[in-house]
């Protein structure tokens, strides 16, 4: 592919290349269920992902709750 661009390229950067030419070149792209299998590992990192972010979420604002309750303890005036 960049071998392609190379040689459609007018200028020495990728900027110079003009669409029509871009149009022509061949762009490989790995079998269907190639492509279906890579789309369903990625949405299944995502999920991961999504449930790691609402943990640590989680985890932040139960540490957030222990942190005050320990200051409250500690600032807290003892009643006798």
């Amino acid at each position: 592919m960049q071998k392609q661009i190379e040689k459609m390229s007018t200028r020495t950067t990728v900027r110079g290349i003009k669409a029509s030419k871009l149009k022509l070149a061949i762009i490989p792209l790995p079998p269907l269920a190639e492509q279906q299998r890579n789309a369903d590992k990625i949405d299944a990192i995502m999920a991961t992902c999504d449930r790691l972010k609402e943990e640590l979420e989680a985890t932040k604002a139960a540490a957030e709750n222990w942190y005050r309750a320990v200051l409250q303890e500690a600032f807290q005036p003892e009643v006798e």
